[in-house]
């Protein structure tokens, strides 16, 4: 994981100090539940949302013994990640690229030697010590997730929804009472809902749950990148030899880059030619941007460099092959999906020891 705290990267956003003493008492109350002795991170909690805006899941994490706290991901975007990465559909090079897209707010408890200057500012700051001691003592940890940024801490918005969303956790745990088994018998992709305390039914009746269908969405169509016709007419002329053969790839990698407000993972576009392994070009890219566009910026720049366009082009991902379909088709190239790219493999071990796919 890249240092997001390095000397030249963006402040941090300032959160009021009440707020973040606010927050430490909500996440210390979680932590004395410790929901993750009797709950799967699988076991999605629903947490309801005011009119107009989208609901959220959460998920608790630690029963492997490994990380404790909870996430809690955000509209379609995030949810939909999630549903995705637990019904086992995502495979192969989506699921290589992940752990970059998730959309969510983060609580997570860790040593006090896992902490950032950041972390240890805000206690100082809202005068928080945790309630257990010595070396073994976990300390909360806040983070958002958005797609292809570092995980960041929070803003004063995204600190006051996870105070409330915490405490929408804490109210279904005492709901559920330890009681894993009410999540027997349900569909993977039934959810239980917390309903909101205006809709909540008075006591006694039934537990202020409901139950709700949450459809695994499908993933987002794949469409080629669209290419400036200037452009594409003036490469249209280099000269092609017919056995030339380059590789396209792109992936997002564990290296920062400063962005105005938070920092993003590299995204690294490299275009090899085949029959040698030369390097002809590698692009970096940050979000928005997708991977293919950031693929078809190497390749773009690559054929100018070089003045020439290739007559054949690898691509090992149906993403890139798709991103890459209208500029092979106006310059005449052939574009064909393999299982291997060896020239791209070599650079990738010898310079991108994280690259995914590589080492």
């Amino acid at each position: 994981m890249p240092d997001p705290f390095r000397t030249d990267r963006p402040r941090p956003p300032v959160v009021q100090t009440a707020t973040w003493r606010r927050l430490l008492t909500a996440a210390t109350k979680l932590a004395a539940e410790a929901p993750w002795e009797w709950l799967y991170d699988c076991d999605l909690l629903g947490l309801p949302a005011p009119p107009g805006e989208e609901g959220r899941l959460a998920s608790v994490m630690g029963n492997s013994g490994e990380l404790f706290g909870a996430m809690i991901f955000r509209g379609a975007l995030g949810g939909g990640w999630l549903l995705n990465q637990t019904s086992g559909r995502v495979a192969g090079y989506e699921r290589d690229q992940a752990e970059h897209g998730q959309d969510c707010l983060k609580v997570e408890f860790v040593l006090k030697s896992e902490l950032e200057a950041e972390d240890l500012a805000m206690y100082r700051l809202a005068g928080y010590t945790p309630v257990s001691k010595g070396k073994r003592a976990r300390w909360p940890v806040f983070r958002s997730f958005k797609p292809g940024y570092v995980p960041w801490p929070l803003d004063q918005a995204e600190a006051e929804l996870l105070i409330a969303d915490l405490d929408r956790v804490f109210r279904f745990l005492v709901i559920l009472n330890g009681d894993r088994s009410y999540f027997r018998g349900r569909f993977p992709d039934e959810v239980p809902f917390l309903l909101d305390r205006e809709d909540a039914p008075a006591a006694p009746g039934p537990a202020p749950l409901q139950w709700k269908r949450v459809p695994v969405p499908e993933p987002p169509e794949l469409v080629p990148v669209p290419i400036d016709e200037t452009l594409a007419l003036r490469l249209c002329t280099l000269p092609q030899p017919r056995d030339l053969v380059w590789e396209v790839d792109a992936g997002i990698m564990d290296i920062m880059l400063v962005t105005p407000n938070r920092p993003a993972f590299a995204q690294a576009g490299m275009v090899v030619q085949a029959q040698v392994g030369r390097v002809l070009h590698a692009e970096l890219g940050t979000p928005p941007a997708r991977l293919e566009q950031t693929a078809v910026k190497a390749l773009l720049t690559a054929m100018e460099k070089a003045g020439v366009r290739p007559g054949l082009l690898h691509v090992q991902h149906g993403r890139l092959r798709v991103g890459l379909q209208e500029i092979a088709r106006e310059c005449g190239m052939d574009l064909r999906l393999v299982a291997s790219l060896p020239a791209s493999d070599v650079v990738r071990a010898s310079l991108f020891d994280r690259w995914p796919g590589g080492q």
